[in-house]
């Protein structure tokens, strides 16, 4: 019988196993795998051995304080894409409870609303007929000016001015205008109620003149001149009549308006 011929592949295995002096020492389970199907780990006889593979723990991954960072800020720009996510917020808190509204004018009650139409039309009478009495002095009486609504001290400053103006020969040439008026305030009780007032006295169209020469006094002091009044009005009797009525008494001017 012939010889029994190995196989090709043994004898190939057999003779590179000789040549190159492998030796299959031991299993993996000998270099610390457990697990008897992984690949055998060899080593090699005549140069240095290597390390044989071992298994890879499984740990749990850490981020770095770097990717921690880039996490959070990436978290952060998706709860919110606003550029002022993150900023701390110092504006003030809101309560639940509304805060108390403050009008911009104050609420008068009925008796205050009328005394503030009877004395602003009472000061709008007085300033016109001391209007009328600058026109002409000589023609001016006190009984005119009291009636219209001017009372002392106010009108005994009045009364001093015209008859300046008498003497000096002067008379006014246009109108004295109220352009505005605003209630400062309301005091009812007492003796004498008051109102204050806030006006605004329009002289820029009137000129003092010289009766005889018919020439503008240059040193008028008040001419073309927009200024503003503190005025005073009470509601008394006058020494005439014991009927009471609104009167202006008192009516101060230092600025401009």
């Amino acid at each position: 019988m012939p010889a029994r011929r190995r196989s090709p592949t043994l004898a190939l295995v057999l003779e590179q196993a000789t040549s190159r002096q492998f030796l299959v020492l031991q299993q993996p389970a000998a270099c610390g795998q457990p697990d008897a199907s992984t690949t055998p780990c060899m080593k090699l006889l005549h140069r240095p051995q290597p390390r044989c593979p071992r298994s890879r723990p499984r740990m749990t991954r850490r981020l770095t304080p770097a990717a921690a960072v880039c996490l959070a800020v990436l978290m952060a720009s998706c709860t919110n894409a606003s550029p002022e996510a993150g900023r701390p917020d110092t504006s003030p808190s809101t309560s639940s409870t509304p805060s108390p509204s403050h009008p911009s004018t104050p609420a008068w009650t009925a008796e205050e609303q009328q005394a503030i139409s009877a004395a602003q039309a009472r000061y709008l009478s007085a300033r016109t007929a001391i209007n009328q009495a600058f026109q002409d002095p000589r023609a001016a009486t006190r009984d005119k000016l009291l009636k219209a609504g001017n009372g002392d001290p106010w009108l005994i400053s009045v009364i001093g001015d015209l008859k300046f103006f008498e003497d000096q020969g002067w008379y006014q040439k246009g109108d004295v205008v109220v352009s505005s008026v605003v209630v400062q305030s309301v005091k009812l009780g007492g003796e004498r109620p008051e109102v204050r007032l806030t006006s605004c006295i329009d002289s820029s169209k009137t000129t003092t003149i010289i009766r005889k020469t018919g020439k503008p006094v240059t040193s008028a002091g008040d001419d073309g001149k927009r200024k503003k009044a503190q005025a005073k009005l009470v509601f008394a009797p006058t020494s005439a009549s014991q009927s009471k009525a609104w009167y202006l008494v008192e009516e101060e001017g230092a600025t401009n308006c």
